[in-house]
């Protein structure tokens, strides 16, 4: 989505750790349109780099790209307006192009320009869906309780302290996340399976097999992606899923561990795992914790041990990496940026394994 409008306040920037462990930076800005009737946004930049960047300030007039998302947190929901692309614009042609146009227009659904370049793609795209653990109610850090995922269709409040209810609820959840995906009657995209979001099997290795089971039955697949050194990895198979990752953890490592790729990419091999790669967009140049040697070493590390030529790939992009890399005009982030698409495109051009996205 877009708006255009000048930039009336500039907030205070706040910061701090994510639960990965790694630094992060967000600054708020107001945006009102120059209608005859202006309306204005909150919109929130994510990220040190592109605070520095975008470098908005207060009077400005731009064209702000940005994505709109909700969270819920004690009851109430929240709407969350995340920049991703800020274009200055010259007021009087803004003035000019404002005269009778929608405040907000959405991107199209698809991309539906793409199929005039590309041509008509080969298949369907295969969707997963994420599926969160059941977690029983329990004091967070700010004094309120954790909070069930509400009643099921019965009217019953399940008991996450009872395997049953945990069953019941996530068996709930998967048939409801179908049904809702099927209404949907997409072109160019087909649900193929789901995810197992709890990145180790502490507290749910007697449910996850049951749940296995129930996707089966319905003719879906059963993703997972643990960990380094989590628990319940070299039983995955035991577990029924039908793909399982290992996370290597090497790029949000605060310092990078000597062999902790060649570590990981042993490990996956001899327990019949894909692995995944994750990065964010410290792989840019001009982050001022450039990870970018992290991210080649990545994918240096996979063609050494055989995983690009045989295993299947999962990847973790954090925040607007890969788009941040792509418009950016740093030689060293195109030439990254290229290299990676070409790892990514050229196993499917090969009819390789495929990879999760």
């Amino acid at each position: 989505m877009e708006i255009e409008g000048k930039i009336i306040v500039v907030l205070p920037a706040r910061e701090g750790v994510s639960a990965r462990g790694t630094q992060w930076k967000a600054q708020s800005y107001v945006i009102e349109t120059r209608e005859q009737y202006p309306r204005k946004c909150c919109f929130d930049v994510f990220g040190a780099d592109k605070i520095e960047a975008f470098n908005i300030q207060s009077g400005e007039d731009l064209r702000v790209s940005f994505d709109i998302d909700a969270h819920e947190y004690q009851g109430r929901w929240y709407n969350s307006v995340r920049a991703w692309k800020v274009d200055r614009i010259d007021p009087a042609a803004m003035q000019n192009a404002m005269a009778g146009a929608p405040y907000m227009q959405p991107a199209p659904m698809g991309a539906p320009a793409a199929p005039a370049p590309m041509g008509a793609p080969v298949a369907k795209r295969g969707v997963v869906i994420g599926i969160p653990q059941p977690i029983v109610e329990e004091p967070l850090e700010n004094g309120s309780l954790r909070k069930p995922w509400g009643k099921l269709d019965r009217g019953k409040t399940p008991d996450f302290t009872q395997a049953a209810d945990c069953i019941e609820a996530v068996k709930w959840y998967i048939d409801y996340a179908i049904s809702a995906f099927e209404k949907m009657n997409y072109d160019n995209v087909e649900l193929k399976g789901f995810y197992w979001i709890a990145e180790h099997d502490a507290d749910t290795h007697t449910i996850i097999p049951v749940i296995a089971d129930h996707l089966k039955s319905r003719h879906y697949s059963f993703h997972w992606i643990p960990f380094f050194g989590a628990q319940g990895t070299e039983n995955w198979k035991e577990l029924r899923f039908t793909k399982a990752f290992l996370q290597p953890n090497y790029f949000f490592s605060p310092e990078p561990i000597d062999g902790r790729l060649d570590a990981a990419c042993r490990i996956a091999s001899s327990l019949g795992m894909g692995m995944e790669i994750e990065f964010d967009e410290r792989v840019l140049k001009s982050s001022s914790d450039c990870r970018d040697d992290r991210l080649k070493l990545y994918m240096a590390k996979f063609r050494e041990y055989g995983t690009w030529f045989a295993k299947d790939i999962a990847y973790y992009i954090g925040s607007h990496a890969l788009n941040s890399m792509f418009e950016s005009t740093d030689a060293n982030d195109r030439k990254l940026y290229l290299d990676f698409c070409r790892f990514v495109s050229t196993r499917q051009e090969n009819s390789l394994h495929p990879t999760a996205e």
